[in-house]
């Protein structure tokens, strides 16, 4: 049910032979004939969505029914929830993964003109590929119609027919599109709750994670770290002389210092893997997970040619030393605002390192460490990264 001459639902992840995998990663359902999407954040609204999949499904006796949510960024749809007669480990694997349902023909009117669409298998206006298709699937009808916010496209309902070809009537239709505004509002209500979850977590200034986030993830890394054994950094950065910057420059340029700050951090960092936070004010911090005191070479692919005269001069490098002195550079080089619109200026910061379990034992040891280390670095001058020692 995507593209291809032996489409799957999953954009073939696999390969080219047309198969779903089995799905590992996740425990299935109480109710042997649903499937949910477990994506973080997302139960819930998926439970709401499987519930209405399985009652359009057995009211109007069809094979299956699935909700889609759309994702414009990608382009695509992502199954959330399916209720079917057979469920296999092939559809358990596919409800995790985005499609472009969207780029078949005979789908594609639901996406542009938000209209319902009933598809038949023998019918003649159907290309080829859309036929295969169908066959590969053992579809003899197939119905989709728009889950819709206003003009907003939100996902889609497909229902399906697998024994015998299939007439809807007008209260069918009916159904469909009211269990289709149910899905639109369960939609919308668990994206303004994720919203809400990220601004409560989130610094609306740089857009880093706040302070409160950034203890609980600080205690919920180290306890990780234990259980396996392995280390997490912390680095604690401030930025030199901001007070100064701020006398000089007025606060508002202080401001855009502080988002532009929070710009280069999350661009330098591992994206998904490290953690960085606005401590407070002009202090930032960043969470380094399996990050080891030594060995520059668990590091070497993410290194630049910078950084690499880095290693250059030192020789063995701490990862986490590694990573605060790229921020360190980026921080120094970048022109930022100042008080008029064609005036541009530096600013430089100084970075303290600490290593769990190596200098500290617990989080607020780990914290209390790498403020030692950042105290050592303004002493001897600012503008550098230091290590507790």
């Amino acid at each position: 049910m995507t593209d291809g001459p032996h489409p799957d639902r999953a954009s073939d992840p696999q390969g080219s032979d047309g198969h779903r995998e089995a799905a590992t990663d996740t425990a299935k359902p109480k109710d042997p004939h649903l499937e949910l999407a477990q994506d973080a954040g997302g139960t819930s609204v998926a439970r709401t969505l499987g519930l209405l999949a399985e009652r359009l499904a057995t009211a109007l006796d069809c094979w299956e029914c699935c909700v889609y949510e759309y994702v414009p960024e990608h382009d695509a749809v992502m199954p959330k929830a399916l209720w079917s007669r057979q469920i296999t480990d092939e559809d358990r694997a596919w409800v995790r993964i985005e499609n472009h349902l969207n780029r078949q023909p005979h789908v594609r009117p639901v996406f542009t003109e938000h209209r319902l669409v009933v598809t038949q298998a023998d019918t003649e206006a159907l290309t080829a590929t859309d036929r295969e298709s169908m066959a590969f699937w053992g579809e003899k009808t197939a119905l989709y119609a728009p889950v819709l916010n206003g003009d907003e496209l939100l996902g889609v309902v497909e229902l399906v027919e697998r024994r015998e070809r299939r007439e809807f009537g007008e209260s069918d239709l009916r159904l469909v599109m009211g269990l289709a505004d149910v899905a639109a509002l369960a939609i919308v209500n668990a994206r303004l709750y994720d919203r809400l979850e990220v601004e409560a977590i989130t610094d609306g200034l740089t857009g880093l994670f706040n302070h409160r986030y950034f203890y609980e993830r600080l205690e919920a890394e180290i306890t990780r770290s234990r259980r396996y054994r392995q280390q997490v950094s912390l680095l604690m950065l401030d930025l030199d002389d901001f007070k100064r910057f701020n006398d000089a420059f007025g606060h508002q340029a202080g401001d855009r210092v502080l988002a532009e700050v929070g710009r280069i951090m999350r661009e330098e960092l591992r994206k998904d893997i490290d953690v960085p936070c606005r401590y407070g004010g002009e202090e930032f911090a960043v969470i380094l997970p399996h990050t080891p005191p030594l060995g520059a070479e668990s590091v070497g692919r993410r290194l630049t040619r910078s950084v690499i005269a880095i290693v250059g001069q030192r020789g063995r490098v701490d990862p986490a030393w590694l990573a605060g002195e790229r921020m360190r550079r980026s921080i120094e080089r970048a022109p930022f605002p100042g008080a008029q619109p064609d005036q541009t200026t530096h600013i430089t910061v100084s970075i303290g390192v600490a290593t769990y379990p190596d200098h500290a034992g617990d989080a607020d040891s780990l914290v209390s460490d790498a403020d030692k280390a950042l105290y050592v670095a303004k002493h001897r001058g600012k503008n550098r990264v230091e290590i507790y020692a």
